[in-house]
Formats: structure tokens, sequence, C-alpha cells
């Protein structure tokens, strides 16, 4: 089943009522940004946008795909 809103939309939701209702300090619901693992996870959401986005994706698939023909472990 589709999910009725998106997942990003609904924890930034969450996240900003939870400090409007003073459950959490304004401080704590954003403390988990300056983390090095969200830091990263975004960074790398990005660039896999940049490369779908300019086309590169299709390509490096297919670099693989042709690349690793004869090895099993390219099949994920």
């Amino acid at each position: 089943m589709a999910e009725r809103f998106r997942i990003a939309v609904t924890a930034v939701i969450l996240l900003l009522a939870l400090a409007w209702l003073g459950l959490v300090t304004p401080a704590q619901a954003v403390s988990g940004f300056g983390s090095n693992a969200a830091v990263s996870m975004a960074g790398v959401m990005v660039l896999g946008y940049g490369i779908d986005r300019v086309g590169m994706m299709h390509r490096l698939s297919q670099f693989l795909m042709v690349g690793g023909a004869g090895w099993s472990g390219a099949s994920l």
C-alpha cells in the first residue's frame, strides 16, 4: 500500500509538532542533524540525485553489468 504522505514530510511534521508542543526543546529537535551519519547520508542522496539527473546512472549501471558479466557477484 502506498503511503499517503512521504516519509520525509511526515518526519519533519512530527519533529515540528514535538517542538511546538514543548515535548522536546528546539535544540533537542535539531540535534541529530549535526551528526556525521546524517550529513553523510544527505551527501550520498544529493550525489545520487545529481548522477541520476544528468543521466550517468544508466551509463554507470551498464558499465558495471558489462564489466562484471563473468563474475557471479555482479547480480545483486
